[in-house]
């Protein structure tokens, strides 16, 4: 986001493409009484995660999160557009009651257990916040944004809790349900060391079988606890393989699916199977072009003004996207993203030569 004083002039999408093959997949969501009971669905990471403890710093830092995601569940739902929802698998109701200070009321499901088979409480999630808010100092948090926003959970009764925010936040959703079983939160040495190879408490539909050092595989299977709907698949396995060996694998029917670079897209999937899908949407990031409004002649408002009015925006966003291959989109908001409630599109003057000339001309400049 730019800083005080400055001049944001364009902005666009900068991540590069996210390429995925998919096998025996429709190009529309799929509904799920229409899907098949029972199968594998063979994925593939870049390595072994160092740390199965996915808010671990070492976590943090590779595909926990990935591997991890099947066996971990959250009482907000995101939605397709960006909203959000409450998942009754996990909450009876998660609700704002108090907007100054930000207050997130949450009801528990009572159903909802770790994978030991202990419920899903209200004291997880204050010791979990205690955790991830860098309360205990030697527990080896990979980052405490947002949590250390919280400034109470205040427990009322087994299941429920609201959660007190000290500012605003609109991702206060991240910040409303515990990942972590309060044994876990609650002990530095647990939290840093006892999940190197063996996978922390699932809450989800799956759990994590086995970690095989020495193949490079990771093997999730259904969660006998499960108390939601029962999956589909009956196992998920991920391979430890480089990008380009991954593309490989999935040509050679190795791998159900696999992420793609556009140089592997492009090279590797010429020979894949006739009933291969391919997929590419563009990254959430953005690029933008700052100028220091605080020295010099950008201090001076029609010195700015000329600038806008004499750059393309479009033309520089589409010059941004062409070298990552994905499609050009100004972006006319820094806090929603195209496609989400709430964005709108601003309508922007379009580049004029002369009158960037004449107002610079106005300022003195010439």
């Amino acid at each position: 986001m730019p800083a005080v004083g400055s001049s944001t002039l364009a902005a666009s999408p900068s991540s590069p493409s996210t390429w995925t093959g998919l096998k025996f997949c429709g190009s529309d969501r799929t509904k799920l009484s229409s899907v098949r009971d029972g199968g594998t669905l063979r994925l593939a990471v870049r390595s072994l995660p160092q740390n199965f403890n996915p808010v671990q710093v070492d976590g943090l830092l590779g595909d926990a999160a990935s591997v991890l995601e099947p066996t971990a569940g959250n009482a907000v739902r995101l939605e397709d557009d960006g909203s959000w929802s409450t998942d009754p698998d996990y909450a009876r109701s998660v609700e704002v009651v108090d907007e100054d200070p930000l207050t997130v009321e949450v009801k528990l499901n009572p159903e909802a257990v770790w994978q030991g088979g202990s419920p899903i409480t209200s004291a997880d999630m204050e010791a979990y916040w205690k955790v991830m808010s860098g309360a205990e100092s030697k527990a080896e948090v990979g980052t405490s944004e947002g949590w250390d926003d919280i400034e109470d959970v205040d427990k009322d009764g087994k299941l429920s809790y609201r959660v007190v925010f000290d500012e605003p936040r609109s991702d206060w959703p991240l910040y409303v349900y515990p990942r972590l079983a309060s044994v876990v939160s609650e002990d530095p040495k647990i939290f840093n060391n006892y999940f190197k190879r063996r996978a922390v408490s699932s809450n989800g539909p799956f759990v994590v079988r086995s970690i095989v050092e020495k193949t490079g595989t990771i093997t999730l299977v259904r969660n006998p606890r499960w108390w939601g709907a029962a999956p589909r698949l009956n196992r998920i396995v991920f391979r430890t393989a480089a990008p380009d060996v991954a593309a490989k694998a999935f040509v050679a029917g190795e791998l159900d699916a696999v992420d793609l670079t556009e140089e592997t897209a492009r090279s590797v999937l010429k020979g894949a199977p006739d009933d291969t899908v391919v997929r590419r949407t563009s990254g959430t990031g953005t690029a933008q072009l700052t100028l220091n409004a605080g020295q010099g002649a950008l201090r001076d408002d029609d010195v700015r003004r000329a600038l806008r009015l004499a750059l393309d925006r479009p033309a520089l966003a589409k010059a941004q996207a062409a070298r990552l291959g994905t499609l050009a989109t100004t972006a006319d908001s820094l806090l929603v993203a195209p496609g989400q409630p709430g964005y709108r599109a601003r309508q922007v003057p379009s580049p004029d030569g002369s009158r960037a000339k004449a107002v610079l001309a106005k300022a003195g400049y010439s």
